[in-house]
């Protein structure tokens, strides 16, 4: 069973993101959603409402 798993072996860290995820995207709206909804400002009710 422990095979099964090795390729968890090989994933890099969840700090290292690609660039085509880390870069901003043309809408700031979009933009400024992601960021309040990552962070710690809003609680889970409004991040559910809004990222649905």
């Amino acid at each position: 069973m422990a095979d099964e798993w090795e390729w968890l072996r090989d994933l890099p860290p969840s700090g290292e993101l690609p660039e085509l995820i880390r870069a901003a995207t043309a809408s700031p709206a979009l933009n400024l959603g992601v960021q309040v909804i990552g962070s710690n400002i809003v609680g889970d009710d409004v991040a559910e409402v809004a990222a649905p």
